[in-house]
């Protein structure tokens, strides 16, 4: 097994006899080209458009009041339960 792994790796080439300084400047430069025109051309396919929406929200603003750090959900609903029971 470990032979197999062995002759395997002796037939990948290494990053160094794969690339010098120049070769990976020209290898990056086309990665970048290449993937830019993928980019437009699958846009063009899909009909992918970039859409923005106003930011127009149409609600009531709170008050000024800052919020309370010590009230949570849970114990709001806790609260109403006993105000319900005490009004009945």
């Amino acid at each position: 097994m470990l032979d197999v792994v062995h002759q395997m790796n002796q037939a990948v080439p290494t990053f160094n006899e794969l690339f010098d300084e120049e070769t990976f400047y020209v290898f990056a430069f086309l990665v970048v080209v290449v993937s830019i025109v993928f980019v437009i051309i699958m846009a063009r396919c899909f009909k992918v458009k970039i859409t923005e929406y106003d930011i127009d929200i149409d609600r009531e603003w709170r008050d000024m009041t800052p919020a309370n750090p010590f009230r949570f959900p849970w114990d709001d609903a806790k609260k109403n339960e006993k105000a319900k029971l005490k009004k009945e």
